[in-house]
């Protein structure tokens, strides 16, 4: 079942064996509900950020990535990215066109392609990424260090749940 509103939850008499007991989703209910909005206000607030670099959201993942990491194949950023492949060869393309990256085949494997950002490329992302978690660490610096580490402890427990 795909998770998308609260609409989508089963009835309050559901149990949830997946967490390794038994739970009603009058329990689990405010855990994803909670996860899922703070994922959506996470999203627009990265999409606000970036209204005037004329990226997208998965264009600033994957460039953020390759400043971390560069030369991966199409594949590589695909796993550590979750975007699809066919998905990812389109924002590959609008990235290329746009000058912020140049695909070069794997010399080993012709089909394989390894894509770089370019100069220009580079010098975008890396002064757009400092800025965007400057901000973020601001919005987010007036909750209490314990708050913070409580609360990747639990996400952790979630996504090994999950």
């Amino acid at each position: 079942m795909m998770i998308g509103t609260v609409m989508d939850f089963p009835d309050s008499n559901h149990e949830v064996r997946s967490l390794g007991r038994k739970s009603t989703d009058k329990e689990i209910r405010p855990l994803l509900v909670s996860l899922l909005r703070s994922a959506q206000s996470l999203h627009n607030y990265t999409v606000r950020s970036l209204r005037n670099s004329r990226l997208n959201v998965p264009e600033f993942e994957v460039l953020t990535l390759l400043l971390q990491e560069d030369g991966l194949t199409l594949k590589e950023v695909a796993e550590r990215t979750l975007i699809g492949k066919t998905t990812l060869t389109g924002i590959a393309d609008r990235l290329e066109k746009k000058g912020l990256l140049k695909r070069y085949n794997c010399s080993e494997d012709r089909r394989c392609v390894r894509i770089y950002l370019s100069r220009r490329g580079h010098n975008k992302v890396s002064k757009l990424v400092p800025r965007y978690l400057e901000e973020l660490e601001n919005r987010l610096q007036a909750l209490p260090t314990t708050d913070i580490n409580a609360a990747v402890t639990v996400l952790r427990q979630v996504r090994d749940a999950l």
